[in-house]
């Protein structure tokens, strides 16, 4: 509904709304991580549609981000304040609730520093992070706990018994002299020619694994478990203890891992041929 979010500054039209994520509170309060984006008219914006990475690049966007909480199954819902993204400029969506065995709650959020008046982004100086964000109080105030290491899109989280928190994330970075030479880094550099690229080349869209055994404060260096192109993951932990890491892109997959992440099988189970994003 137009009147659930306020009303923009002067000069601002709302171009589109979503959700980005929602879960449920053990207390059964529902969190939705809602967004608004507006546009300030210009006919120089962006023609891309809304969400799209290269916006970044556009002022004449503008995007705000809330928590927002129903207390009774839905049937009316609470603004919080707007989450804030600083030193970024904008929270852009993809978000997954956990509710630690400490009763907290965190949310992973993709930020990214946006275009204003005065200041363009490039995209070689907008590289993507993940904040996290954690509410004490069921959801009624939120401030953030730490960030996730280098570049972190498309995370997810999940808890084990030991309080170990894991987090998928899709990763890119440079390619360094310890990786092993068949690790495939970002062909569409490479002219279309179907070899990995050299050191220093962008490694594409793997997924990897880090870690935090202080509550979400501090995380592990990732590691990649997948090769390029293999991202936007979950994890699922079964009842026998064996976690589960479904991922698509091209194709829907799966792999297993038998020691609480630590190493996953070299066995990539396939769910479905096409598609993406399992």
């Amino acid at each position: 509904s137009p009147a659930f979010y306020p009303q923009p500054a002067e000069g601002l039209v709302v171009t589109d709304s979503g959700c980005s994520g929602i879960g449920v509170t053990e207390q059964g309060t529902i969190l939705l991580v809602w967004y608004v984006r507006y546009h300030d008219g210009r006919e120089h914006g962006s023609q891309a549609a809304p969400g799209l990475p290269h916006l970044h690049e556009d002022d004449s966007y503008h995007m705000e981000t809330w928590m927002t909480r129903s207390c009774d199954l839905g049937q009316s819902w609470e603004r919080t304040a707007q989450l804030d993204p600083s030193p970024f400029d904008a929270i852009c969506d993809q978000a997954t609730l956990l509710q630690l065995s400490d009763g907290r709650i965190i949310v992973p959020l993709r930020v990214q520093a946006w275009s204003r008046p005065g200041r363009t982004v490039s995209r070689s100086e907008n590289e993507l992070r993940s904040i996290i964000y954690c509410s004490d109080d069921d959801g009624r105030t939120w401030s953030q706990l730490s960030r996730f290491p280098d570049y972190s899109p498309e995370p997810h989280l999940l808890q084990l018994p030991d309080g170990e928190i894991l987090a998928y994330i899709r990763y890119q970075r440079v390619k360094l002299p310890e990786d092993p030479p068949e690790l495939a880094t970002d062909q569409r550099l490479n002219a279309g020619s179907g070899e990995p690229t050299d050191l220093g080349q962008a490694v594409f869209q793997h997924s990897a694994i880090t870690s935090s055994t202080d509550g979400g404060m501090t995380w592990t260096t990732p590691r990649l478990i997948t090769a390029s192109a293999q991202q936007s993951g979950s994890l699922v932990r079964l009842s026998d203890d064996t976690l589960i890491m479904t991922f698509g892109r091209y194709g829907q997959r799966f792999m297993l891992s038998y020691d609480k992440g630590h190493s996953w099988s070299k066995a990539v189970y396939q769910l479905y041929q096409c598609g993406q994003y399992a």
